[in-house]
């Protein structure tokens, strides 16, 4: 059973994997980052959508990508990223890595075993990127597509695997149903990738009425949602806290440490079992708005005002005084139903 207010909860948060070499593609790069996307998000805004591009080059550090943690990292990032999937390919085939460094990372080659292959067979770290992400995923096809570069200028003093790099590019240009196109300047790039995505998110994300107050907030929640462990540990205190007290919890500690992820998931979690219950939240990192105490407070006093008989939402209301009493009201109009902050 679902609590009725997350039923009307459609993900709404696109994260879109880039893959490609990096030292012959930072001109591709740095015109997805400073136009195409921010375009698109400006594009998109008003259906509540969050669009995030994942390229992995620029944050990889040089002694993770030596140490075989790169990979590891790459895979993880495209299950995130799922269904979406960009591929930029020029002349280069990219960086082959050393099986020796991958076997130092036992956990590497549990969780991904046909990567010992891969690295045995001699493929890039980009082909196993575009392997694993679509080529060996037919589900991923439909929302993938990949851009060759024509008439670059030659890059020297590189081991560019000429052979190795066409036999990727052919398999992609003869792959049924997989959409791809040449370029041959990074404007006509912006162009293609641009056309791409907005005919995908049109078509996953029709256009519809959405809460625009609280959509980076669910937003933010199904982000916190991603590759999360249950710790019974928390969830027991957090669990006898609510049972034994009304007094406010305070959960404590150093930044990106997970407090965030937590909250999120119980809140969700607990929710589905207690689907009558009202849920009013905040996390001050969903949005701009989002730690201006006012504007939290007012969105309150809307959601609240659907439970609160015939009070209203007050919005008419400017004061903090004034708002915060009417959000009193509200809460002792809800009651018996419990109401969790």
């Amino acid at each position: 059973m679902e609590c009725s207010f997350f039923k009307k909860f459609q993900k709404r948060e696109i994260r879109i994997f880039i893959s490609s070499t990096f030292s012959d593609m930072m001109d591709e790069r740095e015109i997805l980052v400073k136009k195409v996307f921010p375009n698109l998000r400006n594009m998109f805004r008003e259906r509540g959508i969050t669009i995030t591009e994942v390229d992995l080059r620029w944050g990889v550090l040089e002694e993770e990508a030596q140490n075989g943690k790169v990979i590891e990292i790459c895979l993880g990032e495209i299950d995130k990223s799922r269904p979406y999937f960009i591929g930029i390919l020029g002349e280069r085939y990219g960086w082959i890595p050393d099986i020796s460094e991958y076997e130092k990372h036992k956990k590497i080659i549990e969780d991904f075993p046909w990567v010992r292959e891969d690295i045995q067979n001699g493929l890039s770290i980009t082909e196993m990127e575009i392997q694993y992400g679509v080529l060996r995923n037919p589900g991923m096809i439909e929302r993938s597509a990949f851009f060759i570069r024509e008439n670059a200028p030659s890059i020297v003093n590189h081991n560019e695997q000429p052979e190795k790099q066409n036999r990727l590019k052919e398999t992609i240009r003869t792959t049924k149903g997989l959409q791809h196109a040449s370029y041959k300047s990074i404007d006509e790039l912006a162009d293609l990738i641009s056309q791409h995505l907005i005919k995908i998110i049109e078509k996953d994300y029709p256009e519809e009425e959405v809460d625009l107050n609280i959509q980076p907030q669910l937003n933010f929640i199904n982000s916190r949602k991603l590759a999360y462990v249950k710790n019974e540990d928390y969830y027991y205190v957090i669990d006898k806290h609510f049972e034994n007290s009304n007094n406010p919890l305070v959960i404590t500690g150093d930044r990106g440490i997970g407090k965030s992820s937590l909250l999120a998931n119980y809140l969700t979690d607990y929710a589905a079992k207690n689907p009558d219950d009202i849920y009013l939240f905040n996390f001050s990192d969903a949005s701009v708005d989002s730690s201006d105490y006012i504007k939290v407070l007012k969105r309150f006093n809307e959601e609240l005002s659907e439970h609160g008989g015939n009070l209203g939402s007050g919005s008419e209301l400017q004061s903090f005084n004034d708002i915060l009493s009417h959000f009193v009201k509200l809460l002792k109009a809800t009651y018996p139903n419990p109401v969790l902050i």
